[in-house]
Protein backbone atom coordinates (compact mmCIF):
# COMPACT_ATOMS: atom_id res chain seq x y z
CA UNK A 1 0.00 0.00 0.00
CA UNK A 2 1.44 3.10 -0.62
CA UNK A 3 2.46 5.71 1.92
CA UNK A 4 -0.52 7.83 2.76
CA UNK A 5 1.56 11.17 2.40
CA UNK A 6 1.84 10.09 -1.22
CA UNK A 7 -1.32 11.85 -2.15
CA UNK A 8 -0.38 14.88 -0.21
CA UNK A 9 3.39 15.23 -1.71
CA UNK A 10 1.78 14.20 -5.59
CA UNK A 11 -0.81 17.67 -4.71
CA UNK A 12 2.12 19.34 -3.65
CA UNK A 13 4.18 18.99 -6.63
CA UNK A 14 1.56 19.14 -9.19
CA UNK A 15 0.47 22.46 -7.39
CA UNK A 16 4.21 23.67 -7.61
CA UNK A 17 4.10 23.09 -11.36
CA UNK A 18 1.65 24.91 -11.86
CA UNK A 19 2.69 27.44 -9.91
CA UNK A 20 6.15 27.64 -11.58
CA UNK A 21 4.72 27.45 -15.16
CA UNK A 22 2.38 30.58 -13.81
CA UNK A 23 5.80 31.91 -12.31
CA UNK A 24 7.58 31.91 -15.86
CA UNK A 25 4.69 32.81 -17.95
CA UNK A 26 4.44 35.66 -15.50
CA UNK A 27 8.46 36.63 -15.56
CA UNK A 28 8.99 35.91 -19.47
CA UNK A 29 5.52 38.65 -20.04
CA UNK A 30 7.25 40.82 -17.54
CA UNK A 31 10.49 41.07 -18.66
CA UNK A 32 9.24 40.98 -22.55
CA UNK A 33 7.16 43.58 -21.36
CA UNK A 34 10.03 45.56 -19.95
CA UNK A 35 12.46 45.15 -23.02
CA UNK A 36 9.97 46.51 -25.07
CA UNK A 37 9.69 49.57 -23.09
CA UNK A 38 13.57 49.80 -23.09
CA UNK A 39 13.58 49.51 -26.46
CA UNK A 40 10.68 51.85 -27.22
CA UNK A 41 12.57 54.22 -24.81
CA UNK A 42 15.89 54.04 -26.58
CA UNK A 43 14.00 54.39 -30.27
CA UNK A 44 12.50 57.37 -28.47
CA UNK A 45 15.92 58.85 -27.28
CA UNK A 46 18.07 57.99 -30.27
CA UNK A 47 15.01 59.63 -32.71
CA UNK A 48 15.46 62.69 -30.99
CA UNK A 49 19.15 62.87 -31.21
CA UNK A 50 18.38 62.32 -34.57
CA UNK A 51 16.08 65.05 -35.16
CA UNK A 52 18.72 67.55 -33.28
CA UNK A 53 21.67 65.97 -35.98
CA UNK A 54 19.18 66.42 -38.84
CA UNK A 55 18.64 70.42 -37.67
CA UNK A 56 22.24 71.09 -36.93
CA UNK A 57 23.10 69.63 -40.53
CA UNK A 58 20.00 71.70 -42.29
CA UNK A 59 22.03 74.78 -40.20
CA UNK A 60 25.32 74.25 -41.47
CA UNK A 61 24.33 73.24 -45.03
CA UNK A 62 22.05 76.56 -45.50
CA UNK A 63 25.53 78.50 -44.70
CA UNK A 64 27.08 76.81 -46.87
CA UNK A 65 24.48 78.07 -49.53
CA UNK A 66 25.61 76.55 -53.31
CA UNK A 67 28.63 75.46 -51.78
CA UNK A 68 27.23 72.62 -50.09
CA UNK A 69 28.26 68.63 -51.88
CA UNK A 70 29.03 65.76 -50.60
CA UNK A 71 32.86 66.83 -49.60
CA UNK A 72 31.29 69.63 -47.63
CA UNK A 73 28.39 67.26 -46.22
CA UNK A 74 31.30 64.66 -44.68
CA UNK A 75 32.98 67.82 -43.18
CA UNK A 76 30.12 68.94 -41.45
CA UNK A 77 30.06 65.09 -40.01
CA UNK A 78 33.57 65.18 -38.99
CA UNK A 79 32.36 68.67 -36.85
CA UNK A 80 29.38 67.47 -35.43
CA UNK A 81 30.60 64.39 -34.45
CA UNK A 82 32.94 66.14 -32.02
CA UNK A 83 29.25 67.73 -30.68
CA UNK A 84 27.24 64.99 -30.14
CA UNK A 85 27.04 63.49 -26.48
CA UNK A 86 28.86 60.64 -24.75
CA UNK A 87 27.43 57.04 -25.98
CA UNK A 88 26.01 58.67 -29.82
CA UNK A 89 27.45 58.41 -32.51
CA UNK A 90 26.81 59.86 -36.28
CA UNK A 91 26.94 57.87 -39.63
CA UNK A 92 26.40 59.30 -42.95
CA UNK A 93 25.62 56.32 -45.88
CA UNK A 94 25.52 57.28 -49.79
CA UNK A 95 23.87 54.05 -50.75
CA UNK A 96 26.84 51.55 -49.75
CA UNK A 97 29.32 53.80 -49.70
CA UNK A 98 30.09 54.98 -45.82
CA UNK A 99 31.45 58.73 -45.47
CA UNK A 100 31.24 59.31 -42.45
CA UNK A 101 31.19 56.49 -39.75
CA UNK A 102 32.68 56.27 -36.07
CA UNK A 103 29.92 53.84 -34.25
CA UNK A 104 31.89 50.70 -35.83
CA UNK A 105 28.30 49.18 -37.22
CA UNK A 106 26.74 49.79 -40.40
CA UNK A 107 23.21 51.11 -39.67
CA UNK A 108 22.12 51.34 -43.42
CA UNK A 109 22.47 46.97 -43.29
CA UNK A 110 20.80 46.82 -39.91
CA UNK A 111 17.95 48.55 -41.38
CA UNK A 112 17.66 46.26 -44.79
CA UNK A 113 17.52 43.32 -42.17
CA UNK A 114 14.92 44.17 -39.36
CA UNK A 115 14.48 47.99 -39.50
CA UNK A 116 11.03 48.97 -38.18
CA UNK A 117 9.55 52.36 -39.17
CA UNK A 118 8.86 55.15 -36.47
CA UNK A 119 6.76 58.28 -37.12
CA UNK A 120 8.46 61.16 -35.47
CA UNK A 121 6.07 64.38 -36.11
CA UNK A 122 5.49 64.42 -40.05
CA UNK A 123 8.67 62.72 -40.69
CA UNK A 124 9.21 58.89 -40.55
CA UNK A 125 12.61 57.61 -39.64
CA UNK A 126 13.35 53.96 -39.57
CA UNK A 127 14.72 52.37 -36.60
CA UNK A 128 17.10 48.95 -35.48
CA UNK A 129 18.42 47.10 -32.13
CA UNK A 130 21.64 44.90 -32.67
CA UNK A 131 23.85 42.94 -30.44
CA UNK A 132 27.70 43.08 -31.18
CA UNK A 133 29.74 41.41 -28.79
CA UNK A 134 27.95 41.71 -25.92
CA UNK A 135 26.96 45.18 -26.56
CA UNK A 136 23.40 46.55 -27.30
CA UNK A 137 23.34 49.41 -30.03
CA UNK A 138 20.11 51.39 -31.24
CA UNK A 139 20.34 53.21 -34.64
CA UNK A 140 18.22 55.52 -35.91
CA UNK A 141 18.06 57.33 -39.94
CA UNK A 142 16.74 59.58 -42.06
CA UNK A 143 16.87 59.27 -45.61
CA UNK A 144 18.24 63.18 -46.20
CA UNK A 145 18.05 64.48 -50.03
CA UNK A 146 20.92 66.69 -51.45
CA UNK A 147 22.20 67.53 -54.59
CA UNK A 148 20.04 65.15 -56.48
CA UNK A 149 21.72 62.20 -53.81
CA UNK A 150 19.58 60.30 -51.16
CA UNK A 151 21.76 60.20 -48.18
CA UNK A 152 21.24 58.26 -45.05
CA UNK A 153 22.07 59.97 -42.14
CA UNK A 154 22.33 57.80 -38.67
CA UNK A 155 22.38 58.19 -34.86
CA UNK A 156 23.94 54.82 -33.29
CA UNK A 157 23.46 54.71 -29.34
CA UNK A 158 24.89 52.89 -27.15
CA UNK A 159 22.17 51.30 -24.84
CA UNK A 160 23.95 48.09 -23.09
CA UNK A 161 23.64 49.78 -19.73
CA UNK A 162 19.64 49.99 -20.10
CA UNK A 163 19.52 46.49 -21.71
CA UNK A 164 21.28 44.94 -19.12
CA UNK A 165 18.71 46.34 -16.49
CA UNK A 166 16.59 44.35 -18.59
CA UNK A 167 18.45 41.31 -18.50
CA UNK A 168 19.20 41.78 -14.24
CA UNK A 169 15.55 42.20 -13.66
CA UNK A 170 15.10 38.64 -15.88
CA UNK A 171 17.80 37.12 -13.45
CA UNK A 172 15.99 38.96 -10.61
CA UNK A 173 12.95 37.59 -11.40
CA UNK A 174 14.08 34.23 -11.78
CA UNK A 175 15.19 34.35 -8.33
CA UNK A 176 11.85 35.53 -7.07
CA UNK A 177 10.26 33.05 -8.34
CA UNK A 178 12.34 30.21 -6.93
CA UNK A 179 12.47 31.93 -3.40
CA UNK A 180 8.62 32.79 -3.94
CA UNK A 181 8.16 28.42 -5.43
CA UNK A 182 10.19 27.29 -1.99
CA UNK A 183 7.73 29.66 0.33
CA UNK A 184 4.57 28.08 -1.71
CA UNK A 185 6.05 24.29 -1.65
CA UNK A 186 6.13 25.05 2.07
CA UNK A 187 2.75 26.66 2.38
CA UNK A 188 1.11 24.04 0.08
CA UNK A 189 2.53 21.10 2.11
CA UNK A 190 1.41 22.44 5.08
CA UNK A 191 -1.96 23.49 4.26
CA UNK A 192 -2.39 20.09 2.18
CA UNK A 193 -0.94 18.14 5.21
CA UNK A 194 -3.45 19.68 7.85
CA UNK A 195 -6.44 19.58 5.59
CA UNK A 196 -5.51 16.17 4.48
CA UNK A 197 -5.37 15.25 7.95
CA UNK A 198 -8.94 13.60 8.05
CA UNK A 199 -7.69 11.41 5.64
CA UNK A 200 -4.90 9.58 7.99
CA UNK A 201 -7.34 9.42 10.57
CA UNK A 202 -9.48 7.49 8.21
CA UNK A 203 -6.55 5.40 7.11
CA UNK A 204 -5.72 4.54 10.63
CA UNK A 205 -9.22 3.40 11.60
CA UNK A 206 -10.12 1.59 8.33
CA UNK A 207 -6.79 -0.67 9.50
CA UNK A 208 -8.63 -0.91 13.03
CA UNK A 209 -11.77 -2.17 11.55
CA UNK A 210 -9.70 -4.74 9.35
CA UNK A 211 -8.01 -5.70 12.66
CA UNK A 212 -11.43 -6.47 14.07
CA UNK A 213 -11.83 -3.17 15.96
CA UNK A 214 -14.79 -1.35 14.69
CA UNK A 215 -15.53 1.09 17.96
CA UNK A 216 -13.03 4.14 16.22
CA UNK A 217 -14.78 7.04 14.72
CA UNK A 218 -13.42 10.28 12.80
CA UNK A 219 -14.57 13.69 14.77
CA UNK A 220 -16.40 15.74 11.97
CA UNK A 221 -15.86 19.21 12.53
CA UNK A 222 -15.53 20.31 8.64
CA UNK A 223 -18.78 20.67 5.86
CA UNK A 224 -16.49 20.39 2.93
CA UNK A 225 -15.38 17.00 1.12
CA UNK A 226 -13.29 15.37 3.57
CA UNK A 227 -15.68 15.88 5.86
CA UNK A 228 -18.66 14.43 4.16
CA UNK A 229 -16.36 11.54 3.44
CA UNK A 230 -15.57 11.30 7.20
CA UNK A 231 -19.44 11.20 7.74
CA UNK A 232 -20.02 8.35 5.60
CA UNK A 233 -17.17 6.46 7.06
CA UNK A 234 -18.50 6.98 10.45
CA UNK A 235 -21.83 5.64 9.28
CA UNK A 236 -20.30 3.03 7.30
CA UNK A 237 -18.28 2.02 10.46
CA UNK A 238 -21.15 2.04 12.42
CA UNK A 239 -23.38 0.03 10.12
CA UNK A 240 -20.08 -2.56 10.71
CA UNK A 241 -20.13 -2.33 13.74
CA UNK A 242 -23.99 -2.98 14.39
CA UNK A 243 -23.88 -5.85 12.02
CA UNK A 244 -20.99 -7.88 13.71
CA UNK A 245 -22.69 -7.09 16.87
CA UNK A 246 -26.00 -8.54 15.48
CA UNK A 247 -24.07 -11.74 14.20
CA UNK A 248 -22.34 -12.21 17.72
CA UNK A 249 -25.58 -12.02 19.23
CA UNK A 250 -26.91 -14.02 16.80
CA UNK A 251 -24.12 -16.47 17.31
CA UNK A 252 -24.42 -16.33 21.46
CA UNK A 253 -27.95 -17.00 21.41
CA UNK A 254 -27.41 -19.95 19.39
CA UNK A 255 -24.74 -21.38 21.51
CA UNK A 256 -27.23 -20.29 24.83
CA UNK A 257 -30.07 -22.37 22.80
CA UNK A 258 -27.69 -25.52 22.59
CA UNK A 259 -26.66 -25.44 26.22
CA UNK A 260 -30.10 -24.64 27.06
CA UNK A 261 -31.37 -27.51 25.34
CA UNK A 262 -28.86 -29.62 26.57
CA UNK A 263 -29.51 -28.60 30.48
CA UNK A 264 -33.39 -28.82 30.26
CA UNK A 265 -33.49 -32.34 28.34
CA UNK A 266 -31.59 -33.62 30.85
CA UNK A 267 -34.55 -33.61 32.94
CA UNK A 268 -37.11 -35.51 31.02
CA UNK A 269 -34.26 -37.92 29.21
CA UNK A 270 -33.46 -39.41 32.38
CA UNK A 271 -36.77 -39.97 33.42
CA UNK A 272 -37.60 -41.54 30.16
CA UNK A 273 -34.41 -43.35 30.84
CA UNK A 274 -35.60 -44.63 34.40
CA UNK A 275 -38.56 -45.84 32.86
CA UNK A 276 -36.77 -47.74 30.26
CA UNK A 277 -34.57 -49.62 32.74
CA UNK A 278 -37.58 -50.49 34.61
CA UNK A 279 -39.69 -52.16 31.91
CA UNK A 280 -36.77 -53.64 30.65
CA UNK A 281 -35.12 -55.24 33.88
CA UNK A 282 -38.05 -55.07 36.31
CA UNK A 283 -41.40 -57.18 36.50
CA UNK A 284 -44.71 -54.61 36.16
CA UNK A 285 -47.69 -55.59 35.82
CA UNK A 286 -49.87 -54.65 33.05
CA UNK A 287 -50.54 -51.45 34.90
CA UNK A 288 -47.42 -50.36 35.79
CA UNK A 289 -46.26 -50.71 32.25
CA UNK A 290 -48.78 -48.85 30.68
CA UNK A 291 -48.06 -46.14 33.23
CA UNK A 292 -44.56 -45.70 32.26
CA UNK A 293 -45.08 -46.07 28.80
CA UNK A 294 -47.74 -43.52 29.58
CA UNK A 295 -45.07 -41.25 30.81
CA UNK A 296 -42.78 -42.20 28.24
CA UNK A 297 -44.49 -41.14 25.58
CA UNK A 298 -45.64 -37.39 27.64
CA UNK A 299 -42.00 -37.08 28.24
CA UNK A 300 -40.74 -37.59 24.90
CA UNK A 301 -43.48 -35.08 23.72
CA UNK A 302 -42.78 -32.70 26.35
CA UNK A 303 -39.18 -32.79 24.92
CA UNK A 304 -40.32 -31.85 21.46
CA UNK A 305 -42.49 -28.96 22.37
CA UNK A 306 -39.38 -27.72 25.10
CA UNK A 307 -37.11 -27.56 21.49
CA UNK A 308 -39.69 -25.67 19.98
CA UNK A 309 -40.50 -23.55 23.12
CA UNK A 310 -36.88 -22.62 24.03
CA UNK A 311 -35.99 -21.94 20.53
CA UNK A 312 -38.52 -19.27 20.29
CA UNK A 313 -37.74 -18.35 24.04
CA UNK A 314 -33.71 -17.32 22.96
CA UNK A 315 -33.96 -16.44 19.34
CA UNK A 316 -37.17 -15.16 19.04
CA UNK A 317 -36.17 -10.74 19.63
CA UNK A 318 -40.12 -9.77 20.45
CA UNK A 319 -40.71 -12.69 22.79
CA UNK A 320 -44.54 -13.23 22.76
CA UNK A 321 -46.28 -16.64 24.23
CA UNK A 322 -49.84 -17.27 24.04
CA UNK A 323 -51.31 -17.39 27.89
CA UNK A 324 -54.15 -20.06 28.27
CA UNK A 325 -55.76 -21.42 31.41
CA UNK A 326 -53.71 -23.86 33.64
CA UNK A 327 -55.16 -25.39 36.53
CA UNK A 328 -52.81 -25.53 39.37
CA UNK A 329 -53.88 -29.21 39.94
CA UNK A 330 -52.54 -30.24 36.80
CA UNK A 331 -49.42 -28.52 36.78
CA UNK A 332 -49.11 -30.02 40.48
CA UNK A 333 -49.35 -33.19 38.83
CA UNK A 334 -47.43 -32.77 36.47
CA UNK A 335 -44.79 -31.30 38.91
CA UNK A 336 -44.94 -34.47 41.37
CA UNK A 337 -44.66 -36.95 38.63
CA UNK A 338 -41.75 -35.25 37.81
CA UNK A 339 -39.61 -34.32 40.54
CA UNK A 340 -40.64 -36.67 43.00
CA UNK A 341 -38.66 -40.10 41.51
CA UNK A 342 -35.50 -36.84 41.40
CA UNK A 343 -36.10 -36.16 44.74
CA UNK A 344 -36.53 -39.74 46.72
CA UNK A 345 -33.30 -40.70 44.45
CA UNK A 346 -31.43 -37.23 45.57
CA UNK A 347 -33.21 -37.66 49.61
CA UNK A 348 -34.56 -34.00 48.70
CA UNK A 349 -38.23 -33.78 50.51
CA UNK A 350 -40.74 -32.38 48.40
CA UNK A 351 -43.63 -30.50 49.11
CA UNK A 352 -45.85 -29.26 46.49
CA UNK A 353 -49.11 -27.56 47.33
CA UNK A 354 -50.32 -25.45 44.17
CA UNK A 355 -53.84 -24.89 45.71
CA UNK A 356 -56.76 -25.16 43.24
CA UNK A 357 -56.53 -22.26 41.26
CA UNK A 358 -56.64 -21.42 37.87
CA UNK A 359 -53.67 -18.81 36.41
CA UNK A 360 -52.71 -17.82 32.98
CA UNK A 361 -50.21 -19.06 31.72
CA UNK A 362 -47.62 -21.47 29.70
CA UNK A 363 -48.01 -25.12 30.72
CA UNK A 364 -44.99 -26.46 29.66
CA UNK A 365 -43.10 -22.97 30.64
CA UNK A 366 -44.32 -22.90 33.72
CA UNK A 367 -43.19 -26.94 34.36
CA UNK A 368 -39.57 -25.42 33.13
CA UNK A 369 -39.39 -23.12 35.57
CA UNK A 370 -39.97 -25.07 38.37
CA UNK A 371 -37.81 -27.54 37.41
CA UNK A 372 -34.88 -25.23 36.99
CA UNK A 373 -35.68 -23.88 40.28
CA UNK A 374 -35.47 -27.88 41.56
CA UNK A 375 -32.55 -28.25 39.85
CA UNK A 376 -31.02 -25.15 41.32
CA UNK A 377 -31.91 -26.01 44.87
CA UNK A 378 -29.82 -29.17 44.47
CA UNK A 379 -26.73 -28.05 43.30
CA UNK A 380 -27.10 -25.85 46.19
CA UNK A 381 -27.73 -28.07 48.69
CA UNK A 382 -30.71 -28.04 49.87
CA UNK A 383 -32.70 -31.12 52.11
CA UNK A 384 -36.23 -29.50 51.69
CA UNK A 385 -38.32 -27.83 48.70
CA UNK A 386 -41.67 -26.27 49.02
CA UNK A 387 -43.44 -25.45 46.28
CA UNK A 388 -46.39 -23.30 46.98
CA UNK A 389 -48.79 -21.22 44.91
CA UNK A 390 -51.51 -19.02 47.06
CA UNK A 391 -53.52 -15.78 45.25
CA UNK A 392 -51.34 -16.60 41.69
CA UNK A 393 -47.84 -15.93 43.76
CA UNK A 394 -46.01 -18.81 43.02
CA UNK A 395 -42.86 -19.40 45.39
CA UNK A 396 -40.28 -21.98 45.62
CA UNK A 397 -38.38 -22.27 48.83
CA UNK A 398 -35.50 -24.31 49.83
CA UNK A 399 -32.71 -24.68 52.91
CA UNK A 400 -29.91 -24.81 51.15
CA UNK A 401 -26.74 -22.90 51.25
CA UNK A 402 -28.03 -19.38 50.02
CA UNK A 403 -26.57 -16.02 48.24
CA UNK A 404 -24.64 -13.73 48.93
CA UNK A 405 -26.42 -10.25 48.75
CA UNK A 406 -23.73 -8.70 46.70
CA UNK A 407 -24.30 -11.65 44.05
CA UNK A 408 -28.06 -11.62 43.92
CA UNK A 409 -28.47 -9.01 41.25
CA UNK A 410 -25.89 -11.26 38.97
CA UNK A 411 -27.00 -14.82 39.60
CA UNK A 412 -30.06 -14.44 36.72
CA UNK A 413 -27.15 -13.58 33.83
CA UNK A 414 -26.91 -15.89 31.44
CA UNK A 415 -23.65 -18.18 31.91
CA UNK A 416 -23.02 -16.53 35.42
CA UNK A 417 -21.69 -19.19 37.73
CA UNK A 418 -19.80 -16.40 40.36
CA UNK A 419 -20.76 -17.86 43.18
CA UNK A 420 -17.67 -20.30 44.77
CA UNK A 421 -20.34 -21.84 47.40
CA UNK A 422 -22.76 -23.00 45.09
CA UNK A 423 -22.37 -26.14 42.41
CA UNK A 424 -20.51 -25.03 39.42
CA UNK A 425 -22.63 -27.89 37.44
CA UNK A 426 -24.42 -26.86 34.36
CA UNK A 427 -23.63 -23.44 32.09
CA UNK A 428 -25.17 -20.78 33.91
CA UNK A 429 -28.61 -20.62 32.51
CA UNK A 430 -31.06 -22.08 34.69
CA UNK A 431 -32.07 -19.06 36.19
CA UNK A 432 -31.52 -17.11 33.50
CA UNK A 433 -34.34 -19.23 31.46
CA UNK A 434 -36.61 -18.89 34.88
CA UNK A 435 -36.31 -15.39 34.73
CA UNK A 436 -37.05 -14.77 30.69
CA UNK A 437 -40.49 -17.25 31.88
CA UNK A 438 -41.50 -15.19 34.31
CA UNK A 439 -41.45 -12.07 32.69
CA UNK A 440 -43.12 -13.90 29.46
CA UNK A 441 -45.99 -13.97 31.95
CA UNK A 442 -45.94 -10.51 32.79
CA UNK A 443 -44.38 -10.83 36.17
CA UNK A 444 -40.39 -11.03 37.28
CA UNK A 445 -38.41 -13.13 39.43
CA UNK A 446 -37.53 -11.81 42.86
CA UNK A 447 -35.32 -13.55 45.56
CA UNK A 448 -34.85 -13.61 49.09
CA UNK A 449 -31.87 -15.21 50.55
CA UNK A 450 -29.03 -14.95 52.90
CA UNK A 451 -26.06 -17.09 53.28
CA UNK A 452 -26.99 -20.39 55.00
CA UNK A 453 -30.51 -19.63 54.78
CA UNK A 454 -31.76 -20.42 51.87
CA UNK A 455 -33.67 -19.27 49.31
CA UNK A 456 -36.46 -18.51 48.30
CA UNK A 457 -37.45 -17.56 44.62
CA UNK A 458 -41.18 -16.06 43.69
CA UNK A 459 -42.64 -14.98 40.62
CA UNK A 460 -46.48 -13.59 40.37
CA UNK A 461 -49.02 -15.33 37.95
CA UNK A 462 -52.20 -14.37 37.06
CA UNK A 463 -55.50 -15.51 38.12
CA UNK A 464 -57.77 -16.50 35.35
CA UNK A 465 -60.61 -13.94 34.18
CA UNK A 466 -63.87 -16.55 33.42
CA UNK A 467 -64.22 -13.82 30.86
CA UNK A 468 -61.11 -14.49 28.88
CA UNK A 469 -60.17 -17.68 28.24
CA UNK A 470 -56.96 -16.78 26.25
CA UNK A 471 -55.01 -13.98 25.80
CA UNK A 472 -51.13 -12.30 24.99
CA UNK A 473 -48.94 -10.37 26.88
Amino acid sequence: MKHPHSLCLRLTVGTLLVLVSALMICCALMVNASRTVMEASAVSLTARAEQALLERVSDQLKKMGSAANAIALRYVFQVLSSQTEAGSEIVLQLEDTELYNNSGISPQALFLESGKPVLIGNAEFLSGMCAIEGKYYCAVGYEYPLLGDTYLISVVRDVTEQMDQVNQLHIFCILIGLAITFASGLLIAFFLTKNLSPLRVLQQNAEAIAAGDYSGRICVVRKDEVGAVAESFNAMAEAVQNHIDQVEKTAREQNMLLHALSHEMRTPVTAISGYAYALRHMRMNREQRAEALNFMESESRRLERLYTKLTELITITDQRVSLSPVKSEELQAQILAILSPMAEKQGIRLDVDLGNATVLGDFDLLVMLITNLYDNAGKAGAKTLQITMAQGVLSVQDDGRGIPREMQDKIMQPFYQGDASRNQEGFGLGLSLCRQIALLHGSDLTVESAPGEGCTFTTLLQLHDDSKTAREV
